[in-house]
């Protein structure tokens, strides 16, 4: 077999693009990934994939999200002790929860990113001088109260 490339047909990258922009370390494959096992019956497949939630667990501690499709992670429970989202059986919910759980994770990211400029521009005018430090206004403290957690 050969390959032939088009000349015309040349893929120039967004600048500034970098799909792979989390910082993985060299043993273990680049985030983000889509990943299948693939193999017969008791070839490793399950051991294989829990041992890779664990690693990815290990050095990204609570700053990873592990979402795992599988129809044999009932069969599998004493290898996947912390996983967070497993659905196991195939339905056509599955999709939908899905799409539920990314959403949640967009807007979760698009509040603290608001909350985290809302803070540095806080900080930026308290170092300038423009609040006094024993009367800082409730406004600025309670966009980081949380009412249904009770919690900053």
């Amino acid at each position: 077999m050969r390959t032939e490339y088009e000349k015309k047909a040349v893929i120039k990258l967004p600048k500034g693009s970098n799909p792979f922009a989390v910082d993985t370390p060299d043993h273990l494959p680049k985030m983000h990934q889509l990943c299948v096992a693939n193999g017969k019956r008791g070839s490793g497949k399950s051991v294989a994939i829990t041992n890779l939630l664990r690693m990815y667990k290990e050095h990204f501690k609570d700053d990873i999200r592990i979402i795992l499709v599988s129809p044999t992670a009932g069969s599998n429970h004493t290898l996947l002790t912390e996983s967070e989202d497993v659905f196991e059986e195939p339905d056509d919910d599955v999709p939908a929860k899905l799409n539920r759980i990314a959403n949640d994770e967009r807007d979760s990211f698009i509040e603290w990113k608001h909350l985290n400029e809302y803070y540095l521009e806080f900080i930026k005018g308290l170092k300038a001088g423009n609040f006094d430090r024993s009367e800082i206004q409730n406004e600025y403290m309670l966009q980081y109260y949380n009412p249904l957690t009770n919690k900053c």
